[in-house]
Parts: C-alpha cells; sequence; structure tokens
C-alpha cells in the first residue's frame, strides 16, 4: 500500500498508466522487488506524459546542429550551415536557439531524436576538442540517425582517431561550403529514407 500511495495511486485503485491493471501487473506485487530491497518505481501520469514529450520521434525536415556556439564560428553557421540546411529544404535545430527550462542535455536528446539528420561541425578554438559534438554524434549514431560531418580544413588532423575515419567536407571559409552541404544532406536523407 505504501508503494501505490508514493505513487500518487490510493490502494485500491487498480487501473495504473494509460488504463493498465495494476493489481496484475508482476512487477506490483510487494515480494517482487529490485536491487537493494526497493521496490520498482513508475512514473505518475504527469511525468509519463512529459517522458512521452521528451521523447518526441522524429519531426519532418529538422536537421540538428552541433558546433561549437563561439564567435570565431558564427558567421560558418549563419553564412554556411544554416542556409545549407535550408536550401536542402530542412530547418536548422540548434540547442542555443531552442527555448526550454529542462535540463540541456535531455533537450538535446530530445531535438537529435525529433531530427532526420544531424550535421556535426568539429571545428574548435585553441582550448581543443568540443566534445560534446562528439557526444551529440555518438547519441545520433546510437539511434541510426544519418550524420554529415565538416571540419575546418585546418583541423582535420586534430580530429580523435575514431571520428577521423567518417567522410568530413572540410571547409577554409564559410563560404565554401553551403553548396556541398545542401547537397550531402538532400542525398544523405534521400538515400536514408530508401531502406
Amino acid at each position: 500500500d505504501d508503494i501505490h500511495h508514493s505513487l500518487g495511486q490510493s490502494a485500491h485503485d487498480e487501473t495504473g498508466l494509460h488504463g493498465r491493471q495494476v493489481k496484475d501487473d508482476p512487477t506490483n506485487t510487494p515480494g517482487n522487488q529490485t536491487t537493494r530491497g526497493r521496490p520498482p518505481i513508475r512514473a505518475a501520469p504527469k511525468g509519463q506524459l512529459r517522458l512521452e514529450q521528451i521523447s518526441a520521434s522524429a519531426v519532418a525536415g529538422r536537421a540538428f546542429v552541433a558546433m561549437w556556439f563561439n564567435s570565431e564560428v558564427q558567421a560558418l553557421y549563419e553564412q554556411s550551415l544554416k542556409p545549407a540546411i535550408e536550401d536542402a529544404g530542412f530547418e536548422a535545430v540548434r540547442i542555443d536557439a531552442v527555448p526550454t527550462l529542462d535540463r540541456i542535455d535531455e533537450q538535446i536528446q530530445a531535438e537529435i531524436r525529433r531530427a532526420d539528420c544531424v550535421v556535426a561541425d568539429f571545428t574548435h578554438g585553441s582550448d581543443g576538442v568540443r566534445g560534446s559534438v562528439y557526444y551529440e554524434v555518438g547519441y545520433a549514431h546510437g539511434l541510426g540517425k544519418p550524420v554529415i560531418f565538416t571540419c575546418r580544413q585546418d583541423q582535420l588532423s586534430e580530429l580523435q582517431f575514431d571520428i577521423r575515419n567518417f567522410q568530413h567536407l572540410a571547409w577554409t571559409e564559410p563560404d565554401d561550403l553551403r553548396d556541398r552541404l545542401a547537397e550531402q544532406i538532400r542525398s544523405l536523407v534521400s538515400s536514408d529514407g530508401d531502406n
């Protein structure tokens, strides 16, 4: 009964989330406990709704942009990445432009799940590689999302070994990447849809 009350349900409430029968749920018995003797945890209906919102599936026509947020590469985003994504018929989504009260890591994951593809630029400043870009690409790969890799030409040799074996669209000036990136997005996303 304490378990039911802690979840916001009365001891006599027989329906759980989405109308499932709680009394017939094998994880809801007093003798069935998880490690360390704790009972299983269930999200309250309001929490379950929030989890479903965060876990939304892909929204057609969105490309998540993973990159360093710094004035040194702002021109890259404004003159090349965003226009190329739009030229390919997609909306560019960069996490610093998404208003949220959620934890940033949860919002990044949600936006990657919603995206059709990820455009990842590995250009960095003098302080070294952008670990967050590597994380975001790994998360996208885990979900099976297509990823397009870009990097400033003079930094290709500084990429971590496990990223170097992917084809990167190298650029020297932001303007020289736009057309190649738009074509790559069209090609990658259309070929991904054929599978």
